[in-house]
């Protein structure tokens, strides 16, 4: 018996989500359609979710030094919430963010562009799930699903997402076997946000399993080149004062911000034994899986 053409169709269309959330060569479909709504979604969050200062303001004043005064001692850069602690990275992209919305007033833009870095960053995590096979499309749906990437992006304008953004870029440059490119957009990374670092081990592994201890060198040594340049002007006029500022490893967090340890009391959080602990239990579980599991087959 010869079935209807209308009957294929409708069974075909009731086929298709289910596709669409399975099938690998949907995926970038998929991704478009997230992409968009993404995009969307960002700009209903902008006009309609009132806007939450916390550090966007800092950030204008620490950047000002150098743009308005002249001032390229890091010890001398601060704004409402403290001092400068970030990378010279951060002063060159937030310094470009002054001036394109009028000295940082023009919040509503910044918020715009923010988005933009947001939908770029998700197109390129994309990319990543993609190329690594990780899942099912579907999974896609759940890296949009966070409140809090959107928050830190368009209602925060934190210097996370400017990081995160071009972390991921170099991991995606890592899985093209681009490691010179990606070393080099890695350490710009570096250059906006210390936490960066964390990332340097998994980074440092593949790329000597890849390429070798002698031929990672050259890798190594651009990345140290990238932040030296970066931090010209800063280290002429005081080299010490931005070591110690930019790449503090002694920096105590504020209780109040704390997100993933809030179960825990303020006296215990502020107690450097719980630091020393938690990075000790860090270094051991890198250890523990370059041994049982990275380099296994080693």
């Amino acid at each position: 018996l010869s079935i209807h053409p209308m009957a294929l169709y409708t069974r075909e269309a009731l086929r298709f989500p289910y596709r669409l959330l399975t099938d690998p060569s949907f995926f970038w479909l998929l991704g478009a359609i997230l992409l968009v709504g993404e995009a969307v979604f960002c700009g209903l969050i902008i006009l309609r979710v009132p806007y939450t200062e916390i550090d966007w303001v800092a950030y204008m004043q620490e950047v000002e030094g150098p743009l308005v005064h002249d001032e390229w001692n890091y010890e001398l850069l601060k704004g409402d919430t403290g001092p400068l602690v970030y990378p010279a990275g951060f002063f060159y992209i937030y310094a470009g963010l002054w001036r394109v919305t009028d000295h940082g007033r023009n919040i509503r833009q910044a918020q715009f562009i923010f988005a933009a870095l947001y939908v770029l960053t998700l197109a390129i995590v994309f990319e990543l799930y993609r190329r690594t096979k990780a899942g099912p499309p579907w999974l896609l749906l759940l890296v949009c699903a966070s409140r809090r990437v959107h928050s830190i992006f368009v209602l925060r304008l934190f210097n996370d997402g400017v990081a995160m953004l071009l972390l991921y870029a170099s991991m995606l440059l890592f899985t093209q076997r681009r490691w010179s490119l990606g070393c080099a957009v890695y350490s710009l990374a570096l250059s906006v946000k210390m936490n960066i670092l964390l990332f340097a081990p998994a980074v440092g592994l593949l790329m000597f399993k890849e390429l070798g201890a002698w031929r990672s060198l050259p890798r190594l040594a651009l990345c140290a080149i990238i932040q030296v340049a970066l931090a010209g002007p800063f280290l002429q006029a005081n080299a010490w004062g931005y070591l110690t500022r930019a790449f503090n490893f002694g920096r105590q967090f504020f209780y109040i911000w704390s997100v993933n340890l809030k179960f825990l009391p303020e006296d215990v959080f502020l107690d450097k034994r719980i630091s020393l602990g938690l990075l000790i239990a860090h270094v051991l579980v890198l250890v523990a899986f370059a041994q049982w599991r990275w380099c296994k087959s080693e």
